[in-house]
């Protein structure tokens, strides 16, 4: 799926989707329920950013994962650890978290998308990550 241009409040998407490209739901503020099946293995860069759908889960948990792929860190501060079942951090995940300056994996098969510790357009400054690897 590549952009959600609709309005509602709750969106079911397609049980045979498998990605969810850059920006799809991006500022949908009245979106605040979806039901992501587990075949989407793959989500893009700041796919729910500004939605009312990412507030909601911010307000119920600093990380947000959808099948096992960690896509949203909120207010993490100086380091975060990452569990040992997470599969793949999202780009963009630690968007916002200008104090962070260290990542801690607990499994070496966890993958790392492009500016996943993005911030303004940039990595941020002097992140150390621990025990990960990175797409091809």
């Amino acid at each position: 799926m590549s952009k959600y241009t609709g309005s509602a409040v709750c969106v079911k998407l397609p049980s045979d989707i498998t990605s969810l490209g850059d920006e799809a739901f991006i500022n949908c503020i009245r979106t605040v329920s979806k039901d992501i099946p587990e075949s989407v293995s793959n989500i893009g860069k700041l796919t729910f950013a500004g939605s009312g759908w990412l507030k909601k889960k911010r307000s119920e948990n600093r990380v947000t994962i959808v099948n096992g792929m960690i896509i949203d860190v909120f207010n993490c501060g100086v380091s975060a650890e990452i569990p040992a079942d997470i599969k793949r951090v999202c780009s963009w995940s630690f968007a916002g978290n200008i104090e962070l300056r260290e990542v801690r994996f607990f499994s070496g098969r966890t993958i790392i998308d492009g500016y996943a510790c993005a911030v303004k357009r940039r990595c941020v400054k002097q992140t150390v990550l621990f025990g990960c690897t990175f797409p091809n």
